[in-house]
């Protein structure tokens, strides 16, 4: 399964004069209304999906008042969450202070305007145009504001028996091929893309000139050609914070979440914030369990419990055809300062509570907490472990499964530590611990 997300076209060409918009006839004089300046500014959300875009365009008409056509096409129909607006709804245009109704068509992978010749798209993802009719004032400078809640691009696919589904990257695409209006291409551009905390996961991929700077991609150019200016193409390199924040939602959710967490010492707490075992289990990669004992941790020991299984296990879902999936965010990642400043795991070692078997987790140094949770395997479907390894899951819920009154135990011992540049205190931040079963 995929999906593409939204992209516009706009600028253009291509206009007429007269009431009726949808007649065939050409204008009776040239267009006069022209594009003196276009103001694009795209803000893309916190969260993985969503950006807004705003072009705010200047039109010069030197004459009498003339109705031009305005089309936006839209790439992608189809919204990533059912609950959102379809594209076309997240689309809106004001002239001035009057909001202006466009009207949602068919797109065969062009779009014609009357009296006009076909303008073909760069995308054969194009489905749609929102079509309006703006009636320009004479011997005047006009506003227009074309606003758009967009998704970025990205592919996401899954089977029945996947616990968490594969993602990519994302992109942000916004096109500037003229999809026709007015008269001429050629304007004033001033552009600015805020990434937010993506700033630093960016590669500017076009147009030619535009620049990425402390967490924005800029461009300003005279007198550039709309028709012929590539598209803005910002790839994002995003997939392990994706995978991080699934991660995170399993943590969170009631499938596979401990019933409690208890610690071998943990730090005194420091007015409002605590630093507590269960930490690890809340879904909050911003709290964090910090090891209370002088030195700087290694040794000390975690235990998570659960308690029954959950009413509602796959039917698949048997110790001997899966394995046990770990995520662990190794660090204090309630900010970067916080993530650098106190010691972080380098290591840790797996064990049931009762039985025998062991399993030593390395773990990645990485800059920041954006994106640092580690995903790891261990279990009877992955060929290369050791027969110690192997024999893991089934201690652990095992037993479980077939004890539902004994409840299930997993020990984490912190075996190697890297240390932190202000501070001993170890600290962990998040741990999602679950089996990951199929076929």
């Amino acid at each position: 399964m995929w999906w593409v997300a939204v992209a516009f076209a706009n600028g253009g060409p291509d206009s007429w004069m007269g009431p009726t918009p949808t007649g065939d006839a050409r204008p009776a004089q040239p267009v006069r209304t022209v594009l003196v300046e276009e103001q694009l500014s795209i803000t893309v959300g916190p969260g993985l999906d969503d950006y807004r875009a705003v072009a705010t365009y200047t039109l010069r008409n030197d004459g009498e008042a003339e109705v031009v056509r305005y089309a936006v096409p839209i790439i992608g129909t189809e919204a990533s969450d059912p609950k959102r607006l379809p594209p076309e709804q997240r689309t809106h245009l004001k002239l001035g202070a009057v909001e202006v109704p466009c009207t949602v068509e068919d797109l065969d992978h062009s779009i014609e305007l009357p009296g006009g010749p076909a303008r073909e798209m760069a995308s054969t993802s194009v489905g749609k145009v929102c079509r309006a009719d703006l009636t320009i004032p004479g011997h005047s400078t006009s506003t227009l504001v074309l606003t758009v809640d967009g998704e970025l691009v990205h592919e996401s696919w899954s089977t029945s028996k996947d616990v968490m589904p594969g993602v990519s990257d994302r992109e942000l695409v916004w096109m500037f091929a003229p999809a026709g209006s007015w008269a001429g291409g050629s304007a004033k551009l001033t552009m600015d893309v805020d990434l937010g905390r993506f700033g630093t996961r960016a590669t500017v991929n076009g147009p030619k000139g535009a620049t990425l700077a402390s967490g924005h991609v800029r461009l300003v150019a005279d007198a550039v050609d709309l028709k012929t200016l590539p598209p803005l193409d910002i790839a994002l390199a995003v997939e392990d914070i994706d995978r991080q924040e699934q991660l995170v939602a399993i943590a969170r959710g009631p499938m596979w979440r401990p019933a409690s967490a208890t610690a071998s010492s943990t730090l005194a707490g420091q007015g409002k914030v605590t630093y507590a075992a269960d930490h690890l289990i809340d879904g909050d990669p911003k709290t964090a369990w910090c090891e209370g004992v002088d030195g700087d941790g290694v040794g000390q020991t975690l235990e998570l419990r659960w308690k029954a299984p959950p009413e509602q296990l796959p039917v698949y879902f048997r110790p001997d055809s899966c394995v046990l999936a770990v995520g662990v965010l190794p660090g204090y990642a309630s900010s970067r300062s916080a993530w650098t400043n106190n010691a972080r795991a380098a290591e840790l070692t797996l064990r049931p509570c009762e039985g025998e078997g062991s399993v030593r987790l390395p773990l990645k140094p990485a800059a920041d907490p954006l994106g640092a949770m580690e995903l790891h395997s261990v279990g009877e479907l992955i060929r290369d472990r050791t027969p110690e390894e192997q024999s893991l899951l089934g201690p652990v819920f095992g037993s479980w499964l077939a004890t539902p009154s004994k409840g299930a135990c997993l020990r984490i011992e912190v075996s190697q530590v890297l240390a932190g540049a202000k501070y001993q205190d170890l600290c962990l931040s998040e741990l999602a611990i679950f089996p990951s079963c199929g076929g």
